[in-house]
Protein backbone atom coordinates (compact mmCIF):
# COMPACT_ATOMS: atom_id res chain seq x y z
CA UNK A 1 0.00 0.00 0.00
CA UNK A 2 1.90 3.14 -1.62
CA UNK A 3 1.56 6.81 -0.79
CA UNK A 4 3.63 8.60 -2.37
CA UNK A 5 3.76 12.79 -1.65
CA UNK A 6 6.53 13.64 -3.99
CA UNK A 7 7.09 13.23 -8.12
CA UNK A 8 10.26 11.59 -7.49
CA UNK A 9 8.72 9.05 -4.69
CA UNK A 10 6.01 8.04 -7.17
CA UNK A 11 7.85 6.69 -9.94
CA UNK A 12 10.14 5.00 -7.24
CA UNK A 13 7.24 3.21 -5.69
CA UNK A 14 5.24 2.64 -8.96
CA UNK A 15 8.41 0.68 -10.14
CA UNK A 16 8.58 -1.41 -7.25
CA UNK A 17 4.88 -1.82 -7.31
CA UNK A 18 5.05 -3.56 -10.96
CA UNK A 19 8.16 -5.71 -9.77
CA UNK A 20 6.54 -6.52 -6.95
CA UNK A 21 4.96 -10.34 -7.31
CA UNK A 22 2.15 -9.14 -4.76
CA UNK A 23 -1.13 -6.92 -5.15
CA UNK A 24 -0.03 -3.76 -4.32
CA UNK A 25 -2.47 -0.93 -3.97
CA UNK A 26 -1.21 2.60 -5.11
CA UNK A 27 -2.83 6.19 -3.71
CA UNK A 28 -2.03 8.77 -5.78
CA UNK A 29 -3.60 12.19 -4.66
CA UNK A 30 -5.18 14.51 -7.82
CA UNK A 31 -3.72 17.74 -5.87
CA UNK A 32 -0.51 16.67 -6.08
CA UNK A 33 -0.53 16.62 -9.75
CA UNK A 34 -0.23 20.81 -10.13
CA UNK A 35 1.09 21.21 -6.45
CA UNK A 36 4.27 19.11 -6.78
CA UNK A 37 7.43 19.57 -9.20
CA UNK A 38 9.65 16.99 -10.31
CA UNK A 39 10.92 14.29 -12.44
CA UNK A 40 8.51 11.24 -12.78
CA UNK A 41 11.05 8.08 -13.58
CA UNK A 42 10.90 4.59 -12.15
CA UNK A 43 13.02 1.91 -11.92
CA UNK A 44 12.10 -1.66 -10.70
CA UNK A 45 15.20 -2.44 -8.89
CA UNK A 46 14.20 -0.78 -4.99
CA UNK A 47 12.58 -3.02 -2.38
CA UNK A 48 8.72 -1.80 -1.71
CA UNK A 49 9.27 -0.47 1.66
CA UNK A 50 10.33 2.32 3.91
CA UNK A 51 10.08 5.43 5.17
CA UNK A 52 12.34 8.65 5.00
CA UNK A 53 13.28 11.18 6.85
CA UNK A 54 12.08 14.59 5.60
CA UNK A 55 13.27 16.94 8.38
CA UNK A 56 15.49 15.93 11.44
CA UNK A 57 14.87 17.38 14.57
CA UNK A 58 14.42 15.97 18.36
CA UNK A 59 10.62 17.71 19.88
CA UNK A 60 8.81 16.02 18.65
CA UNK A 61 7.97 13.33 15.60
CA UNK A 62 5.45 14.25 13.14
CA UNK A 63 4.61 10.91 10.62
CA UNK A 64 2.88 11.54 7.64
CA UNK A 65 2.19 10.85 3.97
CA UNK A 66 0.79 11.76 0.62
CA UNK A 67 -0.20 15.19 0.49
CA UNK A 68 -0.42 15.87 3.83
CA UNK A 69 3.31 15.48 4.07
CA UNK A 70 3.74 19.61 2.64
CA UNK A 71 1.65 20.33 5.03
CA UNK A 72 3.44 18.61 7.94
CA UNK A 73 7.01 20.24 6.51
CA UNK A 74 5.42 23.68 6.07
CA UNK A 75 4.06 23.47 10.39
CA UNK A 76 7.18 21.86 11.12
CA UNK A 77 8.91 25.35 9.80
CA UNK A 78 6.32 27.30 11.36
CA UNK A 79 7.42 25.72 14.90
CA UNK A 80 10.87 25.94 14.69
CA UNK A 81 10.55 29.47 14.50
CA UNK A 82 9.40 29.02 18.25
CA UNK A 83 11.77 26.68 19.61
CA UNK A 84 9.29 23.50 18.74
CA UNK A 85 12.30 21.33 16.16
CA UNK A 86 10.33 18.75 14.58
CA UNK A 87 11.30 15.73 12.59
CA UNK A 88 9.10 15.15 9.82
CA UNK A 89 8.58 11.28 8.67
CA UNK A 90 7.33 10.88 5.25
CA UNK A 91 5.86 7.01 5.20
CA UNK A 92 5.60 6.28 1.92
CA UNK A 93 4.70 3.16 1.93
CA UNK A 94 1.40 2.26 4.68
CA UNK A 95 1.63 -1.36 4.62
CA UNK A 96 4.63 -3.01 5.19
CA UNK A 97 4.87 -0.25 7.64
CA UNK A 98 9.08 0.53 8.53
CA UNK A 99 7.95 0.76 11.98
CA UNK A 100 11.65 0.21 13.01
CA UNK A 101 12.27 4.11 11.49
CA UNK A 102 9.04 5.34 13.06
CA UNK A 103 9.61 3.73 16.89
CA UNK A 104 13.37 5.49 16.32
CA UNK A 105 12.39 8.60 15.71
CA UNK A 106 9.16 8.78 18.58
CA UNK A 107 12.01 7.22 21.22
CA UNK A 108 14.23 9.98 20.00
CA UNK A 109 11.54 12.15 20.67
CA UNK A 110 8.83 10.61 22.81
CA UNK A 111 5.78 12.81 21.34
CA UNK A 112 4.05 11.94 18.12
CA UNK A 113 1.90 13.63 15.87
CA UNK A 114 0.32 11.66 12.82
CA UNK A 115 -0.94 14.50 10.26
CA UNK A 116 -2.79 12.73 7.43
CA UNK A 117 -5.70 13.72 4.99
CA UNK A 118 -8.01 11.22 5.81
CA UNK A 119 -10.67 11.19 8.65
CA UNK A 120 -9.01 10.88 12.30
CA UNK A 121 -10.70 7.76 13.62
CA UNK A 122 -11.35 4.26 11.67
CA UNK A 123 -7.98 4.80 9.23
CA UNK A 124 -4.22 4.96 9.15
CA UNK A 125 -3.92 8.06 11.41
CA UNK A 126 -5.74 6.04 13.92
CA UNK A 127 -3.62 2.92 13.77
CA UNK A 128 -0.75 4.49 13.84
CA UNK A 129 -1.82 6.55 17.41
CA UNK A 130 -3.06 3.08 18.24
CA UNK A 131 0.65 1.31 18.65
CA UNK A 132 2.73 3.87 19.17
CA UNK A 133 0.95 4.47 22.37
CA UNK A 134 0.60 0.24 23.15
CA UNK A 135 3.87 -0.42 22.15
CA UNK A 136 5.93 2.68 22.82
CA UNK A 137 3.79 3.91 25.86
CA UNK A 138 7.08 4.13 28.33
CA UNK A 139 8.57 6.14 25.80
CA UNK A 140 6.36 8.62 25.17
CA UNK A 141 6.08 11.55 27.38
CA UNK A 142 2.80 12.71 25.78
CA UNK A 143 0.06 11.11 24.19
CA UNK A 144 -0.02 10.95 20.61
CA UNK A 145 -2.32 13.04 18.29
CA UNK A 146 -4.01 13.31 15.01
CA UNK A 147 -4.71 15.61 12.48
CA UNK A 148 -6.76 14.79 9.56
CA UNK A 149 -10.01 15.83 7.93
CA UNK A 150 -13.39 16.84 9.14
CA UNK A 151 -15.65 13.84 9.67
CA UNK A 152 -17.81 14.22 6.82
CA UNK A 153 -17.87 14.05 2.60
CA UNK A 154 -15.10 16.04 1.01
CA UNK A 155 -17.52 18.65 -0.10
CA UNK A 156 -16.89 19.90 -4.02
CA UNK A 157 -16.95 23.70 -3.78
CA UNK A 158 -12.88 24.57 -2.73
CA UNK A 159 -13.57 27.17 0.33
CA UNK A 160 -15.72 23.93 1.65
CA UNK A 161 -12.98 21.62 0.58
CA UNK A 162 -10.40 24.14 2.78
CA UNK A 163 -12.34 24.12 5.53
CA UNK A 164 -12.59 20.04 5.78
CA UNK A 165 -9.14 19.00 4.90
CA UNK A 166 -5.95 19.68 7.31
CA UNK A 167 -5.05 22.98 7.86
CA UNK A 168 -1.50 24.01 8.62
CA UNK A 169 -2.87 26.11 11.63
CA UNK A 170 -4.63 22.89 13.07
CA UNK A 171 -1.56 21.04 12.56
CA UNK A 172 0.81 23.51 14.28
CA UNK A 173 -1.81 23.94 17.08
CA UNK A 174 -1.85 19.82 17.62
CA UNK A 175 1.86 19.76 17.51
CA UNK A 176 2.18 22.57 20.23
CA UNK A 177 -0.31 21.18 22.85
CA UNK A 178 2.28 17.94 22.22
CA UNK A 179 5.19 19.47 22.60
CA UNK A 180 3.82 21.46 25.62
CA UNK A 181 2.05 18.67 27.05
Amino acid sequence: MCAPATAEDAGLLLGAAIADPNPVMFFEQKSLYTKVKGSLTYTADKPLFGAVVRRHGGDVTILSYGAALHLALEAADTLASEGIDCEVIDLRVLCPLDWEMLAASVRKTSRCVVVHEDYPDYGVGAELTARVAFQLFTDLDAPPARVGSCFWPIPFSPPLEDETLPSVERATDAIRRVARF
